[in-house]
């Protein structure tokens, strides 16, 4: 389980058509061919969205971003989202990028030590899920600022 995040891009709403047509086509007598062509085209689409900075994952368990920067999902994050909705706009998309950039500075090998030995136990390589985190941050930060641009992103969290 994890948060899945898309901006609201153009290939973003081309991967939804896709997948509903995929799940209508599935109820339907259609050939596996048929079903195979349209999951490459699904699986094309979001290697493009993974790659253009429009899908970003943060799973639960110990390589959450945002439990690193002492943030989460349901109570703060969940703060941003539109009403009985999961969209969140680019304004607000604003204002969590702001309080990210902000808490760059907690991605420090103590606390990763720290939280992974909590989770872990002792003997985790500590340069490794440093580099990690660092890559992942500046992930989220591209992601954010692609969602700016696309205008706003829609969450599963």
């Amino acid at each position: 389980m994890g948060a899945d995040l898309y901006a609201l891009s153009e290939r973003y709403k081309r991967y939804c058509e896709l997948l509903d047509l995929k799940y209508s086509k599935r109820s339907q007598d259609v050939s596996q061919e048929e079903l195979e062509k349209l999951d490459k085209e699904i699986d094309k689409i979001w290697n493009e969205m993974y790659m253009n900075y429009e899908y970003f994952r943060d799973s639960y368990n110990s390589s959450n971003l945002l439990w690193l920067l002492g943030l989460n999902y349901w109570i703060w994050f969940a703060q941003f989202m539109e009403k009985n909705s999961c969209i969140i706009s680019a304004e607000n998309c604003k204002k969590i990028l702001k309080i990210v950039l902000r808490r760059g500075h907690m991605i420090t090998k103590e606390r990763i030590r720290e939280k992974l030995e909590e989770d872990l136990g002792s003997g985790v390589d500590i340069e490794e899920w440093y580099k990690y985190f660092k890559d992942k941050y500046n992930r989220f930060i591209k992601f954010l600022e692609r969602c700016i641009e696309c205008g706003g992103m829609e969450a599963s969290v």
